[in-house]
């Protein structure tokens, strides 16, 4: 019984065998963070930190729209982005909110978070401007 090849791409026999480990290398190396090693963790961390700042100045710009007296909350929605849970991001973007007043159930002002990915979206809201459905 004659033995079976591989085929790759029209690619039949030890042709192919030998092109499928140059496509395994060049999958691995297309992440801009690799999930695999722990040294590999280190930029993607480095990302996340230079997010996170970026994020937290400008909140600090929107939080001038709070004022002293008001009740405020954070609303966060994310999505394709499992690096940090909401819960740890919120509590790292409120860190810069010098306002005393938190209300999560009535507030006056919402600060509101999108994150799509690697883009993220922030508004300052009053409390009629926002739509529930």
């Amino acid at each position: 019984m004659p033995r079976k090849g591989r085929s790759y791409k029209g690619i039949k026999g030890r042709q192919a065998e030998s092109q499928i480990p140059q496509i395994r290398n060049r999958r691995a190396f297309s992440s801009s963070c690799p999930q695999s090693k722990e040294d590999s963790q280190k930029p993607c961390k480095a990302e996340e930190e230079k997010r996170n700042v970026q994020l937290q100045k400008e909140i600090k710009k929107l939080q001038n729209g709070i004022k002293k007296n008001e009740r405020w909350k954070m609303d966060l929605h994310k999505r394709h982005f499992e690096r940090m849970h909401s819960i740890e991001i919120i509590m790292k973007l409120t860190e810069v909110v010098d306002k005393p007043k938190v209300d999560l159930d009535k507030p006056q002002k919402i600060i509101e978070v999108q994150i799509i990915g690697k883009k993220a979206g922030l508004s300052l809201l009053n409390k009629d401007e926002v739509l529930r459905i």
